[in-house]
């Protein structure tokens, strides 16, 4: 097994590993850091997110999957019209 995708702590690249993981797999943990961190109560601009949506800051892979996980963007906690929009958007078909 070569360094780069080595499970033993030694090696120093155990994170490697989990760009190895299935999209369903990680937009089910993505689901579940959801509902672990529920919405920060707060006054909502452009810039500021719930929580749970720093997985989208981590690589271009998890925003990717994040994005084509409609089950994430059915709970619209926003008022502002532009966000309720891309919210509208990103939960695609599935019911809000």
């Amino acid at each position: 097994m070569s360094k780069e995708t080595s499970t033993d702590p030694s090696s120093g690249t155990i994170g490697a590993t989990i760009h190895h993981l299935p999209p369903e797999l990680l937009a089910k943990i993505f689901l579940y850091l959801q509902r672990l961190w529920p919405s920060a109560h707060f006054s909502y601009s452009l810039e500021e997110q719930e929580p749970w949506m720093v997985v989208t800051k981590i690589c271009r892979h998890w925003r990717d999957v994040a994005h084509e996980s409609p089950e994430l963007w059915t709970y619209i906690p926003h008022s502002s019209p532009k966000l309720v929009e891309r919210w509208l958007r990103l939960s695609k078909s599935v019911p809000i």
